[in-house]
């Protein structure tokens, strides 16, 4: 199961509701999940410990067993399986980075074009914004715009390292609304 922020949003604002409250727009609920995230990572509640070794036997090879300080029971550890996290190198401990080659964080982009399916061009990514639930590639357009566009699976459709550029497939309109 995938996090989904708008069934998150949806079922604050259910038991917002059924407590005779009014419910909030999205992005003021998000900002909340948000400040609470921060919270918890600030105070040292929140850490995540990828394990360099997968000795468990209930772990699938070619995993990573990640910890979180403040998730405690089983249940609610397993409505975070199977999500794609992205994550800043910097914030990785030194001993747990590994070359190995087999994935990207989202800061190893920097510096990469983007190239939009069939439009061409759109510009280079000049850094990350990380202060939201959802990474974002800065990116600044050829016309020298600054757009915001999520750091996500789904719309990356290639990474050439080589020549250092990456294919993305954009929702419509997603370009037009910055």
């Amino acid at each position: 199961m995938e996090f989904d922020e708008l069934r998150a949003v949806a079922f604050i604002n259910d038991r917002l509701r059924e407590a005779g409250r009014k419910p909030y727009p999205e992005d003021e609920v998000l900002n909340v999940i948000d400040m609470i995230w921060d919270f918890y990572e600030e105070n040292g509640l929140l850490d995540v410990d990828a394990a360099d070794d997968d000795t468990d036997d209930d772990i699938e090879p070619d995993t990573d067993l990640v910890t979180i300080d403040g998730i405690s029971d089983e249940r609610h550890a397993a409505t975070l399986t199977n999500k794609t996290v992205y994550i800043l190198r910097s914030d990785i401990p030194e001993e747990s980075t590994d070359d190995s080659g087999d994935g990207f964080y989202a800061d190893d982009f920097v510096g990469f074009d983007v190239r939009i399916s069939g439009m061409g061009l759109l510009g280079k990514i000049s850094g990350i914004e990380d202060s939201t639930a959802n990474y974002l590639f800065i990116i600044e357009t050829t016309d020298g715009r600054n757009l915001l566009i999520p750091v996500a699976d789904e719309f990356v459709t290639g990474i050439d390292t080589d020549s250092r550029s990456i294919e993305m497939d954009l929702p419509e309109g997603l370009i037009d609304i910055q």
